[in-house]
């Protein structure tokens, strides 16, 4: 699912986003601890959002697990 994100159309991402999300970052401590999967994550989160600059105004969804919508937060964070 994490691989195939960035190359889905938008309403595709937002579905794919909220299941990764609910599974990778449920828990509050989630961002305490970035594993390499939830890595991924991030990177394929960060790559969908620069490739649709209006994915912004969909940002819902990152907000609903505490994760920033901006490319280079969401690199930041995976580092």
């Amino acid at each position: 699912m994490i691989a195939t994100l960035p190359t889905l159309n938008w309403q595709q991402q937002l579905t794919y986003l909220r299941t990764i999300f609910a599974v990778l970052f449920k828990e509050k401590t989630a961002l305490e601890n970035i594993t390499p999967i939830r890595k991924k994550a991030l990177l394929a989160a960060a790559e969908a959002v620069a490739q649709d600059p209006g994915f912004i105004n969909r940002k819902e969804v990152f907000d609903d697990y505490g994760l920033p919508h901006d490319v280079y937060q969401l690199r930041q964070l995976a580092k």
